[in-house]
């Protein structure tokens, strides 16, 4: 299994479900060495993290335990505009967050 952190559209169960065909059950978790700024896809406006080491922004959203073929459903919504990079969110677990 793998954890997947989510501030923006994947904590959406619509998307969960359109996705992987379910809903995960995330549970409140947060992550520093981050700052969100804006990025437009296709006429629309998401949430993107940015690296950055000397923010004080604390971003907040969920941690999902998914498949490993699950996961590369999340990659291919992403696209090509997000990468993914392992981390360790603030309550110590790991977790896959996609960023710039």
């Amino acid at each position: 299994m793998e954890n997947v952190f989510s501030y923006g559209t994947l904590q959406d169960p619509v998307i969960q479900q359109k996705l992987i065909g379910r809903t995960s059950k995330g549970a409140k978790a947060s992550l520093n060495g981050f700052r969100r700024e804006e990025i437009k896809i296709d006429n629309s406006i998401y949430w993107i993290l940015v690296p950055d080491k000397n923010t004080i922004e604390k971003i907040t959203g969920q941690v999902f335990e998914i498949t490993t073929a699950e996961l590369k459903a999340f990659d291919d919504y992403e696209g090509k505009e997000y990468k993914r990079s392992f981390v360790e969110l603030n309550t110590g677990e790991a977790a896959w967050v996609y960023h710039q």
